[in-house]
């Protein structure tokens, strides 16, 4: 688990705490990202939150459409920088 902190627009920054992401899970959050036929819709960005935190729905629920969006990509960017 890291904290870290999540910009985005129109929302103010603010911090999350991540969770180390398996490679089960990496794999399946990235094939989903690069599968065209997969909308990108809210239910996405709900998956790859719920696999990128350990968030429980009355806490994911709290946060606003816009946060939920840039912790996503918050999660995306830090799976891609992993070394």
């Amino acid at each position: 688990m890291s904290k870290v902190k999540v910009e985005g627009k129109g929302v103010k920054t603010f911090e999350v705490e991540l969770k180390d992401v398996l490679l089960a899970d990496r794999e399946e959050i990235m094939n989903k990202i690069y599968d065209p036929e997969i909308k990108k819709d809210f239910s996405f960005h709900l998956f790859v939150l719920k696999k990128g935190t350990e968030y429980t729905d009355e806490e994911i629920n709290k946060f606003s459409d816009p946060q939920i969006y840039a912790i996503v990509n918050k999660i995306i960017d830090v799976m891609s920088k992993k070394k």
